[in-house]
């Protein structure tokens, strides 16, 4: 079985933007559902370096570029969490 590996940036309640990487979706689920972040960005990788890679990547930018990448992701990132939530309920 593989697993699959995500990147996901999650913006709490304050504004604050925070990126993290796990192979576990319910470590997003559990930020969504019970903490309730805002999950603002999400990338699965089948390489946890690939994974780890994009991770750094992320926070080495500008938050400006952050915001940049965002945006240019936000309709993949509503489907991915959408599925997601759809196959836990």
């Amino acid at each position: 079985m593989r697993t699959t590996h995500w990147v996901y940036i999650s913006k709490d309640a304050n504004g604050e933007l925070s990126s993290r990487i796990t192979s576990e979706i319910d470590n997003i689920m559990f930020c969504v559902l019970v903490r309730g972040c805002d999950v603002v960005y999400l990338h699965p990788f089948n390489s946890p370096f690939d994974a780890l890679a994009h991770k750094h990547l992320i926070d080495d930018l500008s938050r400006r570029t952050i915001k940049a990448i965002i945006k240019k992701k936000k309709t993949e990132t509503e489907m991915l969490l959408k599925t997601m939530l759809f196959t836990i309920h």
